[in-house]
């Protein structure tokens, strides 16, 4: 922020500083052309050619300088037409009331032959020159906004060539005031004229901005170009032998021209050439002023049309409030298009039937439409086909029923439609038959593609929104699932335990879980719900909440197993099971009780023996919900000694698939297993996992929840 601040500090300090140069070097030169005026060609003395050449020199440099000191005053900000108009008509009063002032204050004259009277005319000159010059400059300045309204390189030389032509013509003028009596003095003047008028020719059609006036604009510009072309005329009033022509205000006064040609010939030149520029420009755009008026309504429904798709843009970019976004599509309907009314419907997917509701209206009850219009079968008509309706003679169609006064004698149905879909329809009414025409058929279409896209656009930000609600909900139901898992794991000095769930999507159903019954006793179960996803994470949280309140009451796996089915079978769904492996580690006994109801074999592996799978009958829970379940559950007990490795999982890890479509398998982990039954049981789980995901290659993700659970029995005085 300081670094442009000190940029813009110094651009300030360096346009002020050449303001100031300029300013002193056109107060300089003037008035050392004044003097030169007064005292050389009011005493009648002849200078020396060093002397006048030197006068000429001056003359430019010092209106050159009020030229730049001008462009950099007016040109900072590009005015609007009838603004330029103004801006000249002030600037014309102003240097007619010096004008005046100065002829007034001042005695002087011309005489029959257009020669100054006296030193007072010359003093005249000196002070009015001045003052009508910097009227051509702004003439020409503000013209140039106007000619260069649209910049194309074309329209930038034009321009140039002409005012280098003004220049030359006026270099020559002045130069040859030099020299009165040479013999190419009016040859060299008739061939630079005529070149500028070529230019001035070619630069005075480029009249673009026209079209974009109101017709009160255009009116009041008419006004300000005829008095811009009068004072113009005052310019290239040529003095001459003509009394009249000299002394056209009645009073002595002579005219403006008069003044020029006595200061300077070559400045009478440029504000001659200046004149004649404007007085044709100021022609030509009155003319055109005219011939479009008759245009100006239908360039306004056009601009209209294009800020209303703008605003449709913009409302794109910032704006994805659905009701927000349809009521501006209906509105801007009815002001971009000069309709009556217009209403939108779109499909409604809670009515199952993705029937039409109308969503917005404009200029029109929508009780009303819904008596006048059926808009139901207008739609219809209008999707399945993709086009638009256009019915002519509302009200003699039978899909119509309105009135006379209900302002609906024509109406355009426009179906909104983004990838191969209808997102809706949009009804515009005029209150006038066949109101409307080609063009505002391809209008209102482009304007129609347009709110389709908006529309589309605002849809699929709701969904994301959706999306990133649903996402932040199921990020907050897989934080409190870990939770229900445990923290840690039970200290138990006769067991190493190794464990990890992962879920297949964000939340899942497998579950694993510890609860210390005593100083001798630790229960434990794995369980897999079926299916996965959200439905699977419920009946997960409700086992676990079987399993902590039960265990305590009834330990026993088969009592355990009776009444969780007797208790989840009530809430579950038919199609849904939950298959558990539940045991008990008994440390003094030194053995585990297992009770498998429909869930993965465990793995036992010894150290003097293969390892092999253990097998015992059992349903999954919520399968059978009769009298009969418990004649179906087998508990097994099995001995441990030092060395022993249970492992624990969930069918996630045996059905994990890899590129080609090949499960992992049964038998590849109970290979695993038997060649890692050496180790401890951290090192067997991660040797598993490691195993799984190099079989399943590059994909990071199981095709179901997984979970494996390894346990190892140690020494019982091992602490």
């Amino acid at each position: 922020m300081q670094h442009v601040s000190l940029r813009g500090l110094l651009a300030l300090i360096r346009s002020r500083l050449q303001r100031g140069v300029l300013t002193a070097v056109f107060v300089v030169a003037c008035l050392a052309c004044s003097a030169y005026v007064v005292f050389a060609k009011g005493l009648g003395d002849h200078p020396t050619l060093v002397l006048a050449i030197l006068y000429q020199v001056l003359v430019f440099g010092c209106y050159g300088a009020l030229w730049l000191l001008m462009e950099q005053v007016f040109c900072k900000d590009q005015p609007s037409p009838s603004q330029a108009f103004w801006h000249l008509v002030v600037a014309a009063a102003v240097a007619s009331a010096i004008f005046v002032a100065v002829v007034t204050i001042i005695p002087g004259g011309f005489n029959d032959d257009g020669e100054p009277l006296a030193i007072s005319t010359v003093a005249q000159s000196a002070l009015i020159a001045p003052a009508f010059f910097g009227f051509a400059v702004l003439l020409l300045l503000r013209f140039r906004e106007l000619l260069l309204h649209r910049r194309t390189r074309a329209a930038i030389r034009s321009w140039r060539l002409m005012l280098i032509a003004l220049i030359v013509n006026a270099g020559a003028s002045g130069l040859f005031g030099v020299f009165p009596e040479s013999v190419l003095n009016e040859p060299v003047r008739i061939i630079t004229g005529l070149v500028l008028l070529v230019f001035i020719a070619i630069n005075v059609f480029r009249v673009s901005w026209v079209v974009r006036l109101s017709a009160g604009r255009k009116g009041l510009t008419i006004l300000m170009a005829l008095l811009v072309m009068l004072f113009s005329a005052l310019l290239i009033v040529s003095p001459s032998n003509d009394l009249q022509a000299v002394d056209a205000f009645g009073f002595g006064f002579g005219v403006p021209a008069a003044f020029l040609s006595t200061y300077n010939a070559g400045l009478h030149a440029f504000a001659v050439g200046a004149g004649r520029f404007g007085i044709i420009y100021c022609l030509t755009s009155i003319l055109s002023l005219l011939f479009h008026l008759p245009t100006t309504s239908d360039y306004r429904r056009r601009e209209g049309e294009m800020a209303a798709i703008y605003s449709l843009t913009d409302l794109v970019k910032e704006v994805f409030d659905l009701d927000k976004l349809v009521r501006t599509i209906v509105s801007s309907s009815v002001n971009a298009h000069s309709a009556t009314s217009a209403w939108l419907t779109v499909p409604d997917p809670e009515s199952g039937l993705l029937r039409p509701q109308m969503v917005a209206a404009h200029n029109i009850q929508r009780s009303v439409v819904e008596s006048k219009v059926n808009s139901e079968a207008l739609y219809d008509d209008a999707a399945s086909a993709q086009e638009t309706l256009y019915l002519k003679y509302a009200r003699s169609d039978h899909r119509v029923r309105a009135r006379p006064g209900d302002s609906i004698e024509s109406l355009l149905i426009v179906p909104l439609a983004a990838h191969q879909s209808v997102l809706g329809v949009l009804f515009v009414a005029k209150d006038i038959a066949r109101g409307f025409n080609g063009e505002d058929i391809q209008s209102i279409n482009a304007f129609a593609a347009q709110a389709a896209l908006a529309l589309d656009n605002a849809r699929l930000f709701e969904r994301q929104i959706e999306r990133e609600r649903l996402a932040r909900e199921l990020a907050i139901a897989r934080d409190v699932q870990q939770r229900l898992l445990p923290q840690r794991l039970p200290t138990c000095p006769h067991l190493d335990i190794a464990v990890l769930s992962a879920p297949a999507q964000e939340v899942g159903g497998d579950y694993y879980d510890f609860v210390q019954l005593d100083d001798e006793r630790l229960a434990f179960i794995v369980g897999d719900v079926s299916g996965k996803g959200t439905s699977a994470a419920f009946y997960m949280a409700g086992m676990q909440g079987v399993f902590r309140s039960l265990t305590r009451i009834t330990p026993n796996p088969l009592e355990f197993l009776v009444r969780a089915n007797r208790v989840l079978s009530e809430s579950m769904e038919r199609n849904v099971f939950i298959s558990v492996i539940y045991g008990i580690v008994d440390r003094q006994k030194q053995q585990i009780a297992l009770a498998r109801a429909g869930h993965c074999p465990a793995i036992l592996a010894r150290r003097n023996e293969p390892a092999a799978f253990l097998r015992s009958q059992g349903p999954g829970i919520g399968l059978f919900r009769g009298a009969d379940f418990p004649e179906l559950v087998e508990v097994k007990s099995v001995s441990m000694v030092p060395g022993d490795i249970m492992v624990f999982y969930t069918d996630g890890l045996v059905e994990s698939r890899n590129a080609s479509g090949d499960e992992y398998g049964y038998k590849r982990l109970l290979a695993s297993v038997e060649r890692l039954r050496h180790e401890d049981a951290a090192t067997i789980h991660k040797a598993l996992l490691d195993d799984l995901q190099q079989f399943m290659g590059s994909s990071s993700r199981y095709d179901d929840d997984m979970t494996l659970l390894v346990f190892r029995w140690r020494k019982a005085t091992q602490a």
